[in-house]
């Protein structure tokens, strides 16, 4: 298997910093939960489609936006989709902003897998 490195864009953010260039929108935290169904959906298909037995997924990079908002749900996704989609990640990392997550989130997190904050 090749191997690779993904990124998964989370686009939500406290407010929109001037510097960002990236696809970014504050005060659309009620679309959170879709976008997440949306991406474990794209995963699955992927999946299905045979990506993943074509290529190992060695690092994972959550960025956005600030993904620390989405601790929770970050958490559950990696729960639920660590063991098929990306079993031999070496570094999972998740960005995050100071005053975005508390203690109780970064414990989610790590118990999920993630090793390595941004």
């Amino acid at each position: 298997m090749t191997p690779i490195g993904l990124y998964v864009h989370v686009p939500f953010c406290v407010r929109k910093c001037a510097y960002c260039d990236f696809a970014s929108y504050s005060g659309r935290d009620a679309d959170l939960p879709a976008y997440m169904d949306a991406l474990a959906r794209e995963a699955a298909w992927h999946a299905a489609r045979g990506a993943f037995d074509e290529y190992a997924v060695r690092t994972a990079y959550v960025g956005g936006g600030t993904p620390s908002l989405a601790a929770d749900r970050l958490a559950d996704f990696l729960a639920a989709h660590r063991m098929w989609l990306f079993p031999n990640a070496e570094e999972i990392t998740i960005e995050a902003n100071p005053g975005t997550i508390g203690l109780p989130g970064l414990r989610r997190l790590f118990d999920a897998g993630c090793n390595r904050l941004s």
